[in-house]
């Protein structure tokens, strides 16, 4: 009988550590989001990003949306969910803004901003933020530009750009797979991605967009 009590309290005394961690770590992804919020805008500026609007309405991606983490292949289940966070496994979590305005000019119309994050809460960290500009040539037809900066990618790469820019036509399908299987050779090669413009080529097509 008293074996199978200490079996209880140990078990349950584990339960409270684990809810303990658990919760710590996900107050942390709180505390990242905040910090890389409107409050970073001025460290945007100097590194050469799209500031964050008040016209701009925020998502948060964190471990309470896990079905949304499914686009980085993550199992919508609770034990699965628990058994990866609690084994350390790095999930990667985000914030999206999103334009409020609805306008045919040239704008901001997207800023995606993605975090590493693990129940190793001081490893937390921000990996990428993500600008897309768009811009309508007729009804069918848009540009799209897409300005990626690098805090630290996969392969350890630091503080760089990667541009792309493309035309969108709204009538005529697009596949992706040469575009996917050229991203996973960037990958594997170890080196930083390389879009299909350069940060100097954005940099003029938002000053012709008016939007630099």
């Amino acid at each position: 009988m008293k074996k199978r009590k200490k079996i209880l309290i140990s078990f349950i005394v584990t339960i409270l550590l684990l809810s303990i961690i658990y919760n710590i770590a996900f107050y942390s992804q709180s505390s990242i989001f905040n910090k890389y919020g409107k409050a970073y805008n001025s460290e945007r500026e100097k590194i050469g990003l799209h500031e964050i609007s008040k016209n701009m309405k925020s998502t948060k991606y964190s471990w309470d949306n896990w079905k949304e983490l499914e686009l980085w292949n993550y199992d919508n289940s609770f034990f699965d969910k628990y058994f990866l966070i609690f084994k350390g496994t790095v999930v990667p979590i985000g914030i999206e803004y999103e334009s409020l305005i609805e306008s045919k000019k040239p704008m901001l119309r997207e800023k995606t901003i993605l975090f590493d994050s693990s129940i190793f809460f001081w490893k937390n960290k921000i990996t990428s933020e993500i600008d897309l500009y768009e811009k309508y040539i007729d009804s069918t037809t848009y540009e799209i530009l897409v300005l990626t900066y690098y805090f630290e990618d996969e392969n350890g790469n630091k503080d760089y750009f990667e541009a792309n820019h493309y035309e969108i036509n709204r009538d005529l399908f697009i596949c992706g797979t040469p575009g996917l299987t050229n991203r996973e050779k960037q990958r594997k090669s170890g080196k930083p991605y390389i879009g299909n413009i350069t940060k100097i080529e954005c940099d003029s097509i938002l000053a012709n967009w008016n939007l630099k």
